[in-house]
């Protein structure tokens, strides 16, 4: 997040990552997501499970009968609240990548739906619906959940696999809410990677060689990244979204609720690595990276080569050795 900060900071000719692309603001909003997942969410559920191992006496995960907003109550809130966040725009970010990639009308239909302005606006329009979780706050569906060992929905359930569990709140959550992203994920990326397959195959008939080795070097990088992004989500979201529909519907049973924490601790790795897979990954990004350490710790700041430069570049100074100290 301080990185993109940083790069509109910088004059034009500076900037690793020139302009603002729907790319860059989907990032940055997946970015503050997962910060604000770790900072805020990520500390109470540490808490619970630590009390719970100690056989503590955590008064503030008691159950509580009453109506008040508890912290327990806005933990929860605020996880699922920032995670459907997450998730949600991982799913944008499979569709704006693959409109961008596929050849059916790519530049119209991708620059008209997904332009920085409006996709700043989608971004702003996905936290505003995932702020419905706000009304399980205020009608009392939070509080410390037994059964799963953490401040969660409260348990709603009528018998053990009875699929009318599902129209409780954790039900609709993980059935309903959910459903938009799961499907736009692997779907989105799979549809890429099924382009970059087929414009392979196209290359091997035309081009000259030096063309289709760049364009061979070009789609083994892409595929790449997109493997690694649906193992991410084949390990850490999905089987945690079946689980929790899974242990709903069969009320929680005791086998269940040590596994969950399992599920838990193996999903949250998604969190640390978006960052390696949407950023390290770049090397674009790499560079903003480097340029905002220099930044912070007062050095000469690198400048890419491939920038447009000041006119007085020539007094004395080479291309590749450019360096600013703006501190």
């Amino acid at each position: 997040m301080c990185t993109i900060i940083h790069q509109c900071w910088l004059p034009m000719w500076m900037r690793s990552i020139p302009k603002l692309t729907a790319d860059t603001v989907l990032i940055f909003n997946l970015a503050m997501a997962d910060f604000l997942y770790c900072a805020v969410a990520l500390p109470p559920m540490f808490a619970m499970y630590f009390c719970n191992f100690k056989n503590a006496n955590c008064l503030w995960l008691s159950a509580s009968q009453d109506d008040k907003v508890t912290f327990c109550k806005v933990s929860a809130f605020f996880r699922y609240f920032i995670a459907i966040t997450e998730w949600t725009t991982l799913g944008i970010m499979a569709l704006e990548r693959c409109l961008a990639i596929y050849s059916f009308h790519p530049r119209t239909l991708h620059s008209y739906i997904f332009s920085p302005t409006k996709t700043a606006g989608i971004c702003l329009f996905l936290w505003l619906m995932s702020m419905t979780e706000l009304f399980n706050l205020l009608n009392n569906n939070y509080d410390y959940n037994e059964d799963t060992y953490r401040c969660d929905y409260i348990s709603i359930c009528t018998e053990p696999g009875d699929l009318s569990n599902l129209a409780s709140p954790r039900g609709i959550f993980f059935v309903y809410k959910s459903l938009i992203p799961v499907i736009l994920i692997p779907i989105g990326y799979f549809l890429i990677l099924y382009q970059i397959y087929f414009s392979g195959q196209r290359m091997k008939e035309s081009g000259t060689a030096h063309t289709r080795a760049c364009m061979a070097i070009r789609r083994s990088q892409s595929m790449k990244v997109i493997c690694r992004i649906l193992v991410v989500f084949i390990i850490c979201i999905f089987p945690l979204r079946i689980f929790n529909i899974v242990q709903t519907v069969w009320c929680f049973k005791e086998p269940l609720r040590e596994l969950s924490i399992t599920f838990y601790c193996i999903y949250w790795i998604q969190y640390c690595a978006n960052n390696f897979i949407y950023v390290l990954s770049n090397k674009k990004y790499r560079f903003a990276y480097k340029q905002f350490l220099a930044f912070v710790s007062c050095s000469d700041i690198p400048v890419p080569t491939q920038r447009v430069f000041p006119p007085k570049v020539g007094q004395g100074m080479q291309r590749t050795e450019l360096q600013f100290r703006i501190c």
